[in-house]
């Protein structure tokens, strides 16, 4: 049963931004292994949005959808 204490709540909005956070570095990192320049917008987007998840923002649906486009390009 899926507790309701705030702690509990909070650690769980954690594991969900970790998780989303390790991703963008990993497409961050395809993205550099492909075209390092910083120029490129995927890559200054991904790296915008690894800022804000590591100030503790959480990405909207369109966002992950975005990101989501960019990995299949990227492989």
């Amino acid at each position: 049963m899926p507790s309701n204490k705030l702690k509990d709540i909070l650690d769980e909005d954690w594991k969900t931004i970790s998780i989303q956070l390790d991703k963008f570095v990993l497409l961050h990192q395809r993205i550099e292994g492909k075209n390092p320049s910083i120029d490129n917008f995927d890559y200054r987007w991904v790296e915008n949005k690894i800022e804000e998840m590591e100030g503790g923002a959480v990405m909207t649906k369109e966002e992950l959808e975005f990101a989501n486009r960019m990995w299949k390009e990227w492989k």
